[in-house]
């Protein structure tokens, strides 16, 4: 994302409004809150409320657990608040998550994998997860192996043409003018949006 022009990046953590800093192709906007210092999270009420204000085309969440029946886990309770209202307010939910997610716990619930859209990690291995995936129609996309998808996609557009990709343009490359909101990389490490006012909006995060 950082070879995007013209992104408005609307972040709650200090280090990710850090990192975006040097940019200069790209605004940055930072939530207000509590600062975590474990991490330099931005939490709370005012974070939350912040996130409420803005409807996003993606959004791209991390979480520090994935349960066997599918519900996505995390640690603090004041960061899955974050979360929830990411989710709440994207219209497409990817869900960026290492295999070692799927053997872990943890107690507070941000919701359930059935409601994201795309699914990235390096390998899903439990079985349940993919039937889950894929009754629910979640893409599936494996980066240690070919692509994948656990819900069925056409072979080929309307048109003719070929499939679209699993991946959503705007996370390649757009040049048109994009705000992007970047949350947490703390244990689950949830982010924001990011919107192209030409045509679409995305909701980005940082997986823990």
């Amino acid at each position: 994302m950082l070879q995007h022009d013209g992104l408005m990046v609307i972040t709650n953590n200090l280090n990710v409004a850090s990192l975006m800093r040097g940019y200069t192709q790209i605004e940055v906007v930072v939530a207000g809150g509590v600062v975590r210092h474990s991490d330099g999270g931005i939490v709370g009420e005012a974070a939350v409320d912040f996130i409420r204000q803005f409807k996003v085309d993606f959004a791209v969440i991390g979480v520090s657990a994935i349960d066997a029946d599918g519900a996505l886990l995390d640690f603090d309770y004041r960061e899955v608040r974050v979360a929830q209202a990411i989710i709440s307010n994207a219209r497409h939910v990817i869900l960026v998550s290492d295999a070692t997610k799927f053997e872990r716990s943890a107690p507070v619930r941000i919701g359930h994998i059935s409601q994201v859209h795309t699914l990235v990690t390096d390998v899903c291995r439990p079985q349940t997860i993919r039937r889950i995936c894929a009754d629910s129609m979640v893409q599936v996309v494996e980066t240690d192996g070919p692509p994948k998808s656990a819900a069925k996609a056409p072979s080929a557009t309307a048109g003719g043409g070929p499939s679209p990709s699993p991946i959503p343009p705007l996370l390649r490359r757009h040049p048109g003018r994009a705000r992007l909101l970047a949350g947490e990389p703390g244990s689950g490490g949830h982010a924001g949006a990011v919107r192209d006012r030409s045509r679409s909006r995305l909701s980005a995060s940082r997986p823990g």
